[in-house]
Parts: structure tokens; C-alpha cells; sequence
């Protein structure tokens, strides 16, 4: 039976629950962008938020120490129960309790992320660094990509229920109608050689 109807009115406890979450929401976000603008004022920016130890580490503007301490700090606004999993060893908890754990460390991720967003856009609107140039590739260079990626996938099969070297011809002479520079790309990516 489905619980899906048309509604013609809407009830007023629905109009009252949409509107209470509304408001909690608008009052998190106000709350929230108050905590980030007395970090922002403290000094903290958002290459703290970047570990000291990844891939981008160069970036980072924290030690070690400061990186797992942003961590500890937003660990500690977790709640009791999230709290009390981090500081139990993963061998000591039984499966609902480590997944329960993962989800809430993947959440220090998110939040770090988040914070870090926050940051950023403030270092932006105070005039500190400006904002990501966003390079878009043109339409053909997509379509390249998209015909090498089909191309590679068609190589990999192992048992195909098509002819792979008809099929990557075909592509080819797909990239050929773009333009010889297209063409040219296609098969110099295809082979691993940069254009």
C-alpha cells in the first residue's frame, strides 16, 4: 500500500514542521557563521585545515600538533556517545560500534572541510586570496577525454561481446569529424603520450 497522496492543503502540523525546521536551520547557519568569523578574526585560515602530512602539505600553515589538535577540537563537539567511540580502540568494539566509528571519523573529515570552506570564503571577501580560477576545458577536449576513457574501457574487457579494434576505429573516426586536432589527441592519449 502506498503512503504517497495528493494533497489539495497543507496540514498545519506539516506547515509547522517545515517552518520549525526552517528556522533551526537559518539559526545553525547564523549560529555557525558566528563561530567562523571569531576563528577567521583569531588568525585561523583555511590553510590550517590542510594536513601537514597529505599530499598537499607544502600548503598547510599547522604543525602536526596544531593539525590534530583542530581535529581533537572537533571531536570534542561531537556528541558523548561519538566521543566515548573515538576514545575506545577499534579492536575493543563489536561491528555496529566500529561502523558507528568510521561514519563518526569520517565526519571529523567533513567537518575539517567544511571549516576549511568557511575560511576560505572569508579570506576571499577580505580580500587575502582570490578565488579559484575555474579552467574549463573546451567541449572538444571533453569529447576527447570521454572517447579515450571509452576506448581504454574497450581494451580492458576481457571477454567483449564486440569487436574492440572495429569499436576504437569507430571512435577515432569519431574524433576525426570534430577536427585532425581532436583526431590527433585522441590517438596520442590513447597510446599514453600527453598532447
Amino acid at each position: 500500500m502506498s503512503t504517497e497522496q495528493k494533497m489539495s492543503m497543507l496540514p498545519e502540523s506539516i506547515a509547522t514542521a517545515i517552518t520549525g525546521r526552517t528556522s533551526t536551520i537559518e539559526g545553525t547557519e547564523r549560529k555557525k557563521g558566528q563561530f567562523d568569523d571569531a576563528m577567521f578574526d583569531a588568525g585561523l585560515r583555511y590553510r590550517h585545515t590542510i594536513s601537514p602530512k597529505g599530499n598537499d602539505s607544502e600548503r598547510s600553515l599547522s604543525t602536526p600538533e596544531c593539525y590534530e589538535q583542530i581535529r581533537a577540537a572537533i571531536v570534542e563537539g561531537f556528541p558523548a556517545v561519538a566521543r566515548r567511540l573515538m576514545l575506545t580502540p577499534t579492536k575493543a568494539l563489536n561491528d555496529a560500534e566500529k561502523e558507528a566509528k568510521r561514519a563518526w571519523q569520517q565526519r571529523i573529515g567533513a567537518n575539517m572541510r567544511d571549516l576549511g570552506d568557511a575560511l576560505l570564503r572569508r579570506e576571499i571577501n577580505a580580500g587575502e586570496t582570490e578565488p579559484a580560477v575555474k579552467e574549463t576545458k573546451p567541449l572538444e577536449d571533453k569529447i576527447v577525454d570521454q572517447l579515450v576513457t571509452l576506448a581504454k574501457s574497450a581494451q580492458k574487457a576481457e571477454e567483449p561481446s564486440f569487436d574492440v579494434i572495429g569499436f576504437i576505429q569507430a571512435l577515432g573516426t569519431t574524433a576525426e569529424t570534430i577536427g585532425i586536432d581532436a583526431a590527433i589527441r585522441f590517438r596520442l592519449k590513447l597510446n599514453g603520450k600527453q598532447d
